[in-house]
């Protein structure tokens, strides 16, 4: 959880009624961090789906297990025959090869995107691996595949209340979608972005050592996108999926402002939410 004052409290605190929350995870592995919605399913909060094709993450996950979440050793994409791209750092394969012209731009970035070996596989739509027939959050990782991923998941994506996807702004994959191609697929789908957050930046060659000059380093090249449904859509939302939307916003990324909106509207719709609670919770 984002570690502002909201993360001093889960948004179940304030409505336990609220059903657990259904997660999609495609690229599961943990490398660095832990998924946003580590503390609903570690309170019992949510149930989780996920997917990690490379058996080394696979198999780390497969030695934590938790009985509300399965993981699945699945390639996810638009359903057709494809080439898994392996390079030396397991989280830099991906189903595109490296555009190694870009990435030899960047200082240390070619250490870690070493091509190894080509292997064929054979891509699943996410509609047709989930059998969930709505799902709240769908969370993506997986090396410039997104695009295909959300073509291959109209129903469930035109079900999810959040979206979460690592998006590129450099083509660090050759013929890979970026940010713009991600971004109007998402605004045609419905959805409106929220946030970028983990902006990861490199620098140029020949700069090695730019500690001192840190404000001189400006590249974005990637960062996870986060979108949430058009007020337009969210305005024909069931109530408990606005509470939903409120408790994800609250517990996954400190966005209070959003939440207490959606509380609002939702007040001023049915004529019951936890609107006055929550102001009085977070001390406003």
């Amino acid at each position: 959880m984002s570690d502002t004052k909201a993360a001093a409290f889960s948004f179940y605190d304030m409505a336990p009624g609220l059903a657990p929350m259904s997660i999609v995870d495609v690229g599961a592995a943990i490398v660095d961090r832990l998924p946003p919605y580590q503390g609903l399913l570690d309170a019992g909060h949510a149930a989780v789906i996920g997917f990690e094709p490379n058996a080394q993450a696979y198999e780390k996950l497969q030695m934590h297990p938790s009985p509300s979440r399965r993981i699945y050793p699945y390639f996810i994409g638009d359903g057709t025959a494809g080439t898994y791209h392996q390079t030396n750092v397991p989280q830099t394969g991906s189903l595109y090869p490296v555009n190694t012209s870009v990435v030899a731009r960047f200082t240390n970035l070619p250490l870690l995107t070493v091509p190894v070996a080509q292997h064929p596989v054979q891509t699943r739509r996410l509609d047709d691996a989930v059998p969930d027939t709505e799902i709240d959050f769908l969370k993506m990782d997986v090396q410039g595949a997104e695009l295909d991923v959300l073509r291959g998941a109209p129903r469930l994506v035109s079900t999810a209340l959040v979206v979460e996807t690592e998006v590129e702004f450099v083509p660090l994959y050759t013929g890979q979608p970026l940010f713009a191609d991600i971004d109007g697929h998402m605004r045609s789908s419905g959805f409106q972005l929220h946030a970028l957050r983990e902006l990861n930046k490199y620098y140029y060659t020949p700069m090695k050592h730019p500690s001192k000059l840190l404000r001189g380093i400006n590249q974005v090249i990637w960062a996870d996108a986060v979108y949430f449904p058009t007020f337009e859509r969210i305005a024909t939302l069931p109530g408990e999926r606005i509470l939903k939307l409120a408790a994800l916003m609250h517990d996954l990324y400190g966005s209070v402002d959003l939440a207490l909106h959606l509380l609002q509207i939702l007040e001023q719709r049915d004529g019951t939410s936890p609107f006055a609670a929550y102001v009085a919770r977070l001390g406003l």
